[in-house]
Formats: structure tokens, sequence, C-alpha cells
């Protein structure tokens, strides 16, 4: 029979057959020696234990050529019968892995519902951290929601963590407004908390969005940013430009067209200074603008239209560089928003309500600037597009531009530390900002009003206040904003020169434009003596701003001017 036997019964053995009995019946041709009837195994090639495992094919061994395979191996997941059984990889080999019962095939399994196997059954998983298996929706990797279920299966349910958790305003004051700096997050309303986040004061119940104002208790009654608001009797109409004050600060009442809804905005949420442009147009100066230091109304008295009272100033010298259309900057109005807001720690305690509220208006403007100045950056970059400028000039426009975004965070920052609520800016007006025409001259004068006189102005301003200031976290802002203001009026020279390179002959309207200069340090006729405490938070005293502009136009721009322009000054030729 020879090897041919060996094969049939290693054959029959891996089907679980015994193969002694199936090679009795088959038998041999032939006569049967006179030893057949003797028990002599080792006649046998059966009985041989080939790989030594202390197991031959008669005692049960299913590969004699495999050690590790026979009876008594135990069985591991490797696809293979390792005890000669019949059967490979059972649920009870040594390394079956436990799987548990996945009923609702969210991936996650019931740990009391187990099965062991050496692969992964139908409806089965790996993870046994299913809290409940009847709910696809429930389980480990669940996003946590206010349903009073434990939805991503940690023990707990509705955290305040949970995605649809609300955001609570301590309510200390119990006068249903909250405070904005001092919030949680909860699925449901905490003791002492509420959703408005509008108060002012958390410490005054007479203080809210809600109280009416008090004349002459020197506190913000009703949140609106102003300390007792003016009431708006006895203030002249001006309907053009031949009616307005020539002595600033001045009342003025300004009145816009009734909106179709037949309401009239509160003066918070009106555009004052738009108002003051569309009414009167710009200031008479160059590089000035209006603020509003106050302002009420709808004034009772006209039904056909809406009219405020505001008490106007004028400011020429602006941080940054702003938007400016039709002359005048384009700044976004101010709404409740910390999208914008940069948290500063600085410390205001020792300011009084008065002093505060000025400081908060000083900033709120700075703030104000700073974004418009994202906004100017970004059409200053598509100007020199339009006009082929050289790749240098619109890498440091763009760069530029989100400096002005850090500025204006950093100023609303301020102005919401000293407002105690979150302050930014609302959408900004472009209509009218820009025709898309690639003109030198246009571009030309813009820069020069705006970058040359104007960013220089401004880091000269911000330098000094940077040193003057007391206040640590604001000193530092001003640092930055003097750094990055000082590069923005360098590219706008840079840019100056690049343009006179390629129009010589716009020479004579550069010489013009910059001879003005000196025009930007407005003499006023009754300077406040009493301000010079505003630069510790960061605010320019109104004297010591003409006297820098005074000596930025000496030692600065005239210098500059010549350089542009290719000529010596005097001080120049003393100099050589």
């Amino acid at each position: 029979m020879g090897h041919h036997s060996t094969l049939l019964r290693r054959i029959l053995l891996a089907m679980g057959l015994s193969s002694l009995p199936l090679v009795a019946q088959q038998g041999c041709v032939g006569v049967r020696g006179p030893a057949a009837d003797d028990d002599d195994s080792s006649s046998d090639p059966l009985d041989i234990d080939n790989d030594e495992d202390g197991y031959s094919e008669n005692d049960g061994d299913c590969d004699d050529d495999a050690p590790a395979v026979h009876p008594a191996a135990i069985e591991i997941c490797d696809q293979l019968d390792n005890d000669c059984d019949g059967a490979t990889d059972e649920d009870d080999a040594s390394d079956a892995q436990t799987w548990y019962q996945d009923a609702d095939g969210d991936g996650y399994g019931d740990q009391d519902e187990t099965r062991s196997a050496c692969e992964q059954p139908q409806g089965f998983a790996a993870d046994s951290s299913d809290c409940n298996d009847l709910n696809d929706a429930i389980n480990p990797a669940a996003t946590e929601v206010c349903d009073e279920v434990d939805n991503d299966c940690d023990g707990t349910t509705d955290e305040d963590d949970a995605s649809d958790a609300q955001t609570w305003y301590l309510d200390f004051d119990s006068d249903g407004h909250g405070n904005p700096l001092n919030s949680t997050v909860a699925c449901e309303q905490p003791g002492g908390f509420v959703t408005d986040s509008s108060d002012c004061d958390d410490s005054n119940g007479a203080v809210s969005p809600s109280s009416p104002e008090v004349p002459g208790d020197g506190l913000d009654n009703n949140c609106s940013g102003f300390i007792d608001e003016m009431d708006c009797a006895d203030a002249p109409l001006v309907s053009d430009s031949s009616d307005m004050p020539t002595n600033f600060p001045a009342r003025v009442m300004l009145c816009d067209a009734l909106p179709t809804s037949g309401l009239c905005p509160e003066p918070t949420a009106l555009y004052v200074e738009g108002l003051t442009n569309q009414t009167v147009g710009g200031p008479p100066m160059n590089m000035c603008h209006w603020y509003v230091i106050n302002s009420c109304g709808p004034d009772d008295s006209s039904t056909t239209q809406c009219c405020y009272v505001a008490e106007l100033d004028q400011a020429c010298v602006m941080p940054g560089r702003p938007l400016r259309i039709d002359g005048a900057p384009r700044l976004a109005p101010l709404r409740p928003s910390d999208d914008w807001s940069e948290q500063v720690e600085a410390d205001f305690s020792s300011l009084t309500p008065e002093r505060r509220s000025l400081v908060l208006t000083k900033w709120t403007e700075a703030a104000q600037l700073e974004h418009a100045s994202v906004a100017s950056f970004a059409r200053f970059n598509l100007q020199l597009l339009a006009v082929g400028a050289p790749p240098e000039l619109i890498a440091a426009a763009s760069r530029a531009q989100g400096d002005e975004i850090a500025h204006a965070r950093s100023c609303f920052g301020v102005a919401s530390a000293l407002a105690g609520r979150e302050l930014g800016p609302g959408p900004l007006d472009l209509e009218g900002s820009w025709s898309g025409n690639g003109e030198m001259r246009a571009l030309l004068e813009e820069n020069l009003r705006e970058g040359c006189i104007n960013e220089t102005l401004a880091a000269a301003e911000a330098t000094w206040l940077a040193d003057q200031c007391t206040v640590p976290a604001l000193a530092n802002i001003l640092k930055t904003i003097a750094e990055d203001e000082t590069r923005h009026a360098a590219l706008a020279w840079r840019t100056a020169r690049w343009i006179l390179q390629q129009r010589p002959d716009l020479k004579p309207l550069a010489e013009q434009i910059l001879s003005a200069a000196p025009g930007t340090a407005v003499e006023h006729d009754e300077l406040p003596t009493d301000d010079a405490w505003m630069a510790d938070y960061g605010c320019m005293p109104r004297e010591e701003a003409r006297k820098l502009r005074v000596e930025v136009w000496q030692q600065v721009l005239k210098p500059s001017r010549s350089a542009l322009l290719g000529r010596r000054t005097e001080q120049d030729q003393a100099l050589a």
C-alpha cells in the first residue's frame, strides 16, 4: 500500500473517521504471512510518531508533521484544527475574543450579552460600553443633548457641555438682566441666573436696560453707554452745513425720514455720525470726522420725521486708516457682541463715573475706527491690484489688514471692559465704497491723505500714549498699535513713491496735498485744562495732541515730503 495508504488514512482522519477499521475492511490482495494475526504494531507506519509530539496517527494525531497539532493540544485562533477534534477556531479557543451583542447596530455592544469567538459574529461588537443597546442614538460617541437622557453613556445626563445647553448670566441684583462677565452653561436655568446679558451694573437693581434714566445721579441707569443723558429740548435744528455751529462740542437736532414701519429707532440703534454726514456733510477740515458725545431721541414733537438731539465734536487724528466714503469715515454701528472683543484685564476702579464714561467713548471710537480700517485696507489692496502694483506692496497691505483686525479686537476689548458688557461692530455699510476704477490719481490722493499723513500722525500718537499710559494692559495694546501703524505709514510712503515713479506728472498734486498737512493741527478756541489725566488711560489730551501734530509736521512729515518729491528742506541743507 505504501504512500497511498498513508495518504488515504490522513484524508480519513482529516474527516474525523478512524482509519483502522477501514483499512481492515479494505484488506490487502494476496496471502497473509505468518505474522498477519500477530499484534505487531511496530510494522504499522501509522504507529510512528513522525513529529515526536507523543502522538502517532493511530493515536489520533491529525497532522503528524506538525508537533503543535495533536489531540492534547490547546485550540487557538489560527485556522488550524490544533486539538484534532475535526473543527478549527472554535469559540472555546484559548485566545478567542469576547464579543458583545450590538442589537441597535451603533458599533457599541451590551456588556451583559456576550459571545466568545475567533471572528466577529454578525450583530456583535468589540466594544461593551453601550448603556442602551436598543437605541442607536445612545452610545459613548453620541453627542450629549438636553433631553434627560445619558446620550454619551458617561453616567450623567444633561451635562453643562451638552450641545444645546444654554448660556445663563448671573442676575445678582434680581432686576431681570444678567452680568455679561459672569455666566454659566447649563440645560436647566440655575437659581439666580437669567438668559439676558445686558446689565451694565449687576450690583444695582436700579441700573439695567429697562430702568429709566435718572438725571443728575451720575449713573448710566438705562445702560445706554451714556451717563445722565441730556434732554432733547433747546437744540437748534440743522438741515445743511450753513446751520452747523462753528464751535465744538455743540448740541444740534438732526432729522431723518420716517421708516415705513412708522417707528423711529432708538438713538443707540442709530448711526448718528452717519446721519450727521448725511445732513451736513463731513467737518470742513480734511482728515476730520464727527463723533457723538451724547444723544437722545426720538423727539416727540415731530410725527413725520425721526429727530434726535446729538452732542457732537470733531476729531482730526484717527487711529488706523478708517474707510472713507465721500470724505467721511464709514463706521459700523455698535452692538452687544463678543465676536470682536478680546479679553482685557485692566483696573478702572479709580475712575469716577464721568471719567470712565469719557474714556469709554474714546476707546469705543478707536475700536470702530480700527474696524473700519480693515475695510480700508481691503479696498486699498484692490486698488493696488487695479493699477498693477508690485506684489511686495500687495503683500504688505494684506498684512496690514490683519494688523487692523487685531487692533479692533483689542480696542473693543478695552471698551467692553470699561462698559461692563461685550461690545462689537454691527454690519458695515459698504455702499459707494469704490467704483472699481484703477485710477492712479485717485489712489495717490487717498494714499497721501489717509496713509502718509494720517497714519504717520496716528503712529506718533500711539507711540506717545504707550509711553504715558499707566495701565499696563492698555500700554501693551498701544505699543503694538504704534509698531504696526509705523509699518503702515512706511507702506503708504513706499506706495506714493511707486505711484510717482509711474506718473511723475502727479508730483504737483502730491506737493499740494502734503503741504496742507499742517491744517490737521486743529486749533480749538477753548482747550480744556483738566484732561491731562486721560493719557494715563490711553486717551490723547487735546493740548498734547495739538503739540504732537506740530512736532510731527516739523520732524517727520516735512522731511518725508522732501524725500518723496526729490528736494531738500532747509533743515536738510543746514545738516549738509
